[in-house]
């Protein structure tokens, strides 16, 4: 099962979101006892904070490349422009 969900997310069919949705949203309290239920958890979380951090990274790099290009301005749009 861990692995079926590993890669379903990696193929982007399905979200860890839905992961995490299912694993509190299951009727039955006795599956939190099973250890493979908090490794699909911990393994959906993990897969949130690590595209979080990547999409973090990219931002700022581009915002540096904008900084570049601009001489030291960021103009946003609707926003003005910012130092």
């Amino acid at each position: 099962m861990q692995i079926m969900l590993d890669k379903l997310t990696n193929y982007r069919v399905i979200s860890p979101s839905q992961i995490i949705d299912w694993v509190f949203s299951t009727s039955s309290p006795t599956h939190f006892q099973e250890s493979w239920v908090w490794d699909v958890l911990h393994n959906a979380l993990f897969k949130v904070v690590t595209r979080q951090q990547q999409i973090k990274t990219r931002y700022e790099s581009q915002e540096k490349m904008v900084r570049k290009l601009d001489g030291g301005k960021v103009i946003l749009p609707g926003a003005g422009t910012y130092n």
